[in-house]
């Protein structure tokens, strides 16, 4: 990883309203900055186009929030997350930075970056964790999508969180159908298998109760991504580009979230 100095660990505050913005070819070089990027980072513009993107990477800046950046990129989808740059003469500012995908047609031909002022209590959060990250104690956490997450045995395995919504309903209604089916062996099953029936009642039960709880899950998160997702929209209306879209899992409502950030970016731009 490029490491630029020197660094003087002085921080340039940003005025609130500021929109520092970039394109890159596909190899991240540097093809348009605005007159804001030019004068926070204090190159002058010949000494940025055509050069690496990374020539104002901190070196405080872990692999992993790059590694990330790039993945999901390359992946087509749009980034998210805090970022502390490095100024020419070493001083550093944090932006929450959006990147997204240039398209012509089918075709990727580049990638748009638009920056806004970080607050206080975002630039805190990310200070801790990309420490953690470069004293290699982050653990199970890991960078996903520019947000740092933690990571678990059961959050590889939700296959609710990456189903699609009409996958999510034939889950659930696999769930109602067991008890439907143990409903109708037991009204048609000899008096004999007594033992049976009360073992096939608990699963009937258990069955049922799984599939109200799956539903109400699925709900639950449907209506919260939704509820934020109107509350992203109405921001833009009114020309606020600092607000986070959380889009998590591969359904609808998730690819939804990422042509919103996408569109917010290009907004930006």
């Amino acid at each position: 990883m490029r490491l630029n100095h020197p660094v003087t660990q002085n921080e340039l505050t940003l005025p609130d309203d500021i929109l520092i913005v970039s394109t890159t070819d596909l190899k991240g070089r540097l093809t348009f900055v605005n007159p804001a990027f030019v004068r926070v980072s204090g190159f002058t513009e010949p000494e940025l186009i055509g050069k690496a993107h990374n020539i104002v990477r901190h070196p405080d800046m872990p692999e992993e929030a790059f590694a990330d950046l790039w993945a999901t990129l390359q992946a087509g989808r749009p980034w998210t997350g805090l970022v502390k740059n490095r100024c020419k003469n070493g001083d550093h500012y944090w932006v929450l930075a959006n990147a997204t995908p240039i398209r012509e047609g089918n075709s990727v031909t580049g990638y748009m970056s638009v920056r806004t002022t970080a607050t206080r209590a975002q630039v805190a959060a990310a200070e801790e964790a990309y420490r953690m990250f470069r004293e290699k104690r982050a653990g199970r956490h890991a960078i996903r999508d520019g947000r740092v997450v933690r990571t678990s045995w059961a959050s590889r395995y939700d296959v609710l969180a990456r189903a699609s919504v009409s996958g999510a309903q034939a889950i659930v209604t696999m769930l109602w159908m067991v008890p439907v089916l143990v409903g109708l062996w037991a009204l048609l099953a000899p008096r004999s298998a007594a033992p049976a029936r009360y073992l096939l009642a608990a699963l009937l039960l258990a069955s049922a109760g799984g599939a109200a709880l799956v539903g109400l899950r699925r709900a639950q998160r449907l209506a919260t991504t939704l509820r934020a997702s109107a509350e992203r929209v109405e921001e833009l209306t009114q020309g606020r580009f600092a607000g986070i879209f959380v889009a998590d899992g591969e359904d609808e409502v998730a690819v939804l979230q990422r042509a919103l950030q996408a569109l917010r970016t290009r907004i930006g731009f």
